[in-house]
């Protein structure tokens, strides 16, 4: 029996559908951008295409910041990396994701701690 990727097959061999449960109410467009109503609902924040844009983008610095480093391309690195880091910060911010913000804070501190202190370790 051939299978076309939109149907699944039950036990028997026989044909069911899974159904699909409607989204919740809000999850709508219209509750995600309108602003806070008499309902005490908070549309979600960073959904938009900025957002979308801004994580795209700060994946490829830090991405280009990796090739850098394996180049040997320094300090330009260091400074691709500090691009993405901000840039991922600012997308844990829109999106108020505590864990997102952190290690790219944490990160930063490390990139920072580590240029202000040489980076290096003396014989």
């Amino acid at each position: 029996m051939a299978h076309d990727g939109m149907t699944m097959y039950g036990p028997s061999g026989g044909t069911t559908e899974a159904p699909l449960a409607p989204l919740p109410a809000a999850n709508t467009l219209e509750q995600m951008v309108a602003p806070t109503g008499a309902s005490g609902t908070t549309p979600l924040p960073g959904n938009g295409r900025g957002v979308a844009m801004l994580k795209w983008a700060a994946s490829i610095v830090q991405i280009m910041g990796y090739s850098a480093t394996a180049f040997g391309m320094t300090p330009l690195n260091i400074y691709l990396f500090l691009v993405g880091l901000i840039g991922w910060f600012a997308v844990g911010f829109l999106w108020r994701d505590r864990a997102i913000m952190l290690i790219h804070v944490v990160a930063m501190a490390a990139m920072l701690a580590g240029l202000l202190g040489g980076g290096g370790s003396s014989p």
